[in-house]
């Protein structure tokens, strides 16, 4: 829960409360005047500047100068939801204004009517009285929807996590044997986030390979780290990305739910149900140095001038040696002929290899001839360190009492991330703990407190439904009772090699 004083507290519990709220908006898109983009050989890693993404779309949210709105507002509603499973959570908002002197209108002869775009940056908070908190950091996902008829306008509004997911990488990313958040905060630097903006957990799954490729969505390669470690990874309130791994649970509640401050409750359908979990994964292991590769037909390489040759590899590699004339090479190398099929005399010398570009599945090679005549390049090959896949998991778990009563509710995993059959049965296992038996989640409609975050613990107390949940679903609207969908989770400390102790409480897994 965020950080609220005593008085915030007592006002979200007492019978009746004052609600408060605010909307700050960046028309302008203009940036504090102390703050620039990031600037090699001149900002300072770690300093206030920040890596300028492509286009104007992601950014820090903070670095912009802000206008107040509130006085405008009509209704606000910011959701707050977690995806299941692979958990990046994303944050949306509607918020309608008012619009009789046409500020907001296109082309309607307000002082801001040439920054009436999409991709505005918000700030909406919610609270009691004097004091409020943040409920979503985000930007305009479109042009407003202006009503002429009742000169109100619309904006839809989506976190910066959001903004995030659909963006392809701009270059491969590979990396050997590292954690969940060594890789997530690899990525981040891909796209510009800084460490400084960051906070991550350690995260307990460890990867023996990496590979994203390049236009790779970035969604895409978070939900894959995220689903291999059963983690979360979201943009909280604030504007902060968090990696939350996944024994990141408290059993503590911060807030109570009884007969005084519930209005309605329900509880999720048969549908929701998983009770047979499938795990598949390919393993890959970077190998020892080994030829990898051959040229298959003689290239010419015409006098005085240069050709290029592409090398295609079905695996990924970490690395490739340049190939040195045959006579002295170790390793890669090459050969050459005055005739196609070798049978004329060889050419050892103005021959070169002039320059190399190694790929995650390729190798470009420029080779340069400085003698009068053509040569054939008649042999070619290529030693590297291929990542192969050493072995292939499959694990099927299932709960037998929620088969018996439910039949077969399969989720099938295919990921490689998950790289030995005792970590595939624990996540199998803790996903049917979570999700295996009906009215493990329900959907809760409260006289709310705005601080409640995603993934705290919360106690109800009305019967047929006691018990302490975790929150996976928030949903604020102004002057409305908020709306909170609650999951029944079973945190358990599975084994982890090099962390937990022989005899202690960690259950090791099935």
């Amino acid at each position: 829960m965020q950080l609220t004083s005593q008085q915030f507290e007592d006002r979200a519990n007492a019978a009746l409360a004052r609600e408060s709220w605010r909307a700050l908006m960046s028309m302008t898109k203009s940036y504090l005047p102390d703050v620039e983009f990031f600037t090699i050989g001149v900002s300072v890693i770690g300093g206030s500047d920040i890596i300028k993404g492509e286009g104007n779309v992601i950014q820090e949210s903070d670095k912009y100068q802000y206008d107040d709105y509130s006085y405008r507002i009509h209704a606000i509603e910011v959701t707050r939801q977690e995806e299941p499973i692979n958990s990046v959570a994303v944050a949306m908002a509607d918020i309608e204004l008012d619009n009789h002197d046409d500020y907001f209108t296109p082309n309607g002869g307000s002082i801001i009517e040439d920054f009436i775009l999409p991709y505005r940056p918000v700030k909406l908070y919610m609270g009691f009285g004097d004091e409020d908190v943040q409920l979503i950091a985000g930007i305009t996902e479109k042009m407003p929807t202006v009503d002429e008829k009742t000169k109100r306008v619309k904006f839809h509004i989506v976190d910066f996590m959001y903004s995030l997911m659909n963006r392809p990488l701009d270059e491969s990313l590979m990396l050997i044997n590292v954690r969940t958040d060594e890789a997530y905060e690899a990525l981040m630097d891909l796209v510009g986030i800084l460490p400084t903006q960051c906070s991550f957990d350690t995260g307990y799954n460890i990867i023996g390979f990496v590979y994203f490729p390049k236009g790779m969505k970035f969604g895409d390669a978070v939900k894959k780290l995220m689903e291999a470690e059963i983690g979360r990874a979201y943009l909280d309130e604030t504007g902060q990305h968090v990696f939350k791994n996944r024994q990141n649970y408290s059993d503590t509640p911060v807030w109570h739910f009884d007969k005084s401050n519930v209005i309605d409750i329900r509880t999720r359908t048969q549908d929701d149900i998983i009770n047979v979990v499938e795990i598949k994964s390919d393993v890959r292991e970077v190998q020892a140095n080994q030829k990898f590769w051959e040229l298959q037909a003689a290239t010419l390489i015409p006098a005085g001038g240069s050709v290029d040759i592409w090398a295609d590899f079905e695996d990924p590699i970490v690395e490739a040696d340049d190939p040195e004339y045959i006579t002295t090479a170790t390793t890669s190398l090459f050969a050459t002929n005055t005739s196609e099929d070798g049978s004329g005399d060889p050419v050892p010398t103005d021959v070169s290899l002039s320059s190399s570009s190694v790929f995650a599945q390729s190798m470009k090679m420029t080779f340069t001839n400085d003698n009068a005549f053509g040569v054939y390049i008649t042999a070619l090959e290529l030693f590297a360190r291929p990542a192969k896949v050493v072995k292939k998991i499959y694990v099927r778990e299932q709960d037998d009492a929620s088969v018996a009563k439910y039949d077969e509710r399969v989720l099938t995993i295919e990921n490689d991330f998950i790289s030995n059959e005792s970590d595939a049965y624990s996540k199998a296992r803790i996903i049917l703990n979570d999700e295996a038996e009906y009215g493990g989640i329900n959907e809760i409609v409260v006289k709310g407190n705005p601080a409640i975050q995603l993934g705290d613990a919360v106690a109800c107390t009305i019967p047929g439904f006691v018990g302490t949940y975790v929150v996976t679903k928030i949903v604020n609207k102004l002057l409305q009772p908020q709306i909170l969908t609650l999951k029944k989770k079973i945190v358990q400390t599975y084994f982890t090699i090099g962390v937990s102790t022989i005899g202690g409480e960690d259950v090791i897994a099935p």
